[in-house]
């Protein structure tokens, strides 16, 4: 008895589910973002470099365009021309990223970016006054971490650029003595 080959032939509704299956394929394969001929769409994710997370609220340039990051870190330039472009994403409290070229191609392109965070200086203004009588005091030498200030003739002090972190801070005037926070 001579071998067969045995040939599985799919009919009916078997045949109709195999070609809504390859067409569903299709569709996944070319995605969602379809662009029309000739024209392009840009999309992305921008994240914290350090957590992962997405940043809302970023500001994504391309070119002469703008849009902001959504509450879910995205953003998308849903029709451009092919081409190069300047690229840039900003937000307070990050590295800005620009000066960046991307180019471009036909069709649905993505870009995902992780931003870096910065240290925000801050500032530190305050007055100070006698406790027993609310006058402000002047001449008072205030001192922040190592960084010294002294109070105008209206009590007050200030401050500028601080790192972020924690700092001792003394207050010292003749005849009042030293008082440490």
């Amino acid at each position: 008895m001579a071998d067969r080959k045995k040939t599985l032939r799919i009919t009916g509704t078997m045949a109709a589910m195999a070609a809504a299956v390859g067409a569903f394929l299709l569709l996944s394969r070319r995605g969602a973002a379809e662009t029309p001929p000739g024209d392009s769409s840009l999309f992305g994710l921008v994240t914290d470099a350090a957590t992962g997370l997405p940043l809302p609220g970023v500001m994504v340039r391309l070119g002469s365009l703008t849009r902001t990051t959504g509450s879910d870190g995205r953003y998308l330039f849903p029709s451009v021309a092919p081409g190069s472009y300047p690229v840039s994403f900003q937000m307070a409290g990050y590295q800005t990223r620009e000066g960046e070229m991307i180019t471009i191609l036909e069709g649905v392109n993505e870009l995902n970016i992780q931003m870096q965070a910065v240290a925000v200086k801050g500032t530190l203004a305050g007055v100070v006054t006698d406790a027993a009588t609310g006058a402000p005091l002047s001449g008072v030498k205030v001192t922040l971490g190592t960084a010294v200030a002294f109070t105008t003739n209206w009590g007050s002090y200030l401050f500028l650029d601080i790192p972020p972190g924690s700092y001792p801070i003394s207050f010292e005037k003749t005849g009042y003595g030293r008082q440490d926070l």
